[in-house]
């Protein structure tokens, strides 16, 4: 989060001022990215919402022959939600190629290893069968 943060003011959308603070109480910064953030255009609340918000954004994009790019940013522990998976397949069938995932392939999730909990390895293959590159 807070390198998040800091790519957000280096970008102007905020001031690095308080950025220490990221889950400190009455902090302004949550630990979560909200839409309280300038930057921020979307809270993804609950695992695996990111990637098909992001995909409907860059579908939405498409539809109207817009030049912008979508970034979403995902952990790879949630990449045990299901709606990920839609999401990677729909994105791959309408080419997409406005969208730009990246994700944190720490191989951590709240409850222990991903290998452990719920493996998505060989990660790079999965996105590979599912059209990506």
């Amino acid at each position: 989060m807070e390198a998040l943060l800091c790519v957000l003011a280096d970008c102007g959308f905020l001031s690095r001022i308080g950025i220490e603070t990221i889950c400190h109480y009455q902090s302004h910064f949550v630990g979560h990215p909200t839409r309280h953030i300038p930057g921020i255009e979307m809270n993804t609340g609950a695992l695996g919402h990111g990637l098909p918000i992001a995909s409907g954004m860059a579908l939405a994009g498409k539809m109207d022959a817009a030049t912008y790019r979508v970034f979403t940013l995902l952990g790879d522990g949630e990449l045990a939600e299901g709606s990920n998976w839609e999401a990677a397949m729909a994105a791959a069938h309408y080419k997409l190629d406005n969208l730009n995932v990246i994700i944190d392939h720490n191989t951590l999730q709240i409850t222990g290893r991903t290998r452990d909990v719920c493996s998505n390895e060989p990660l790079d293959e999965k996105f590979r069968a599912f059209g990506w590159r």
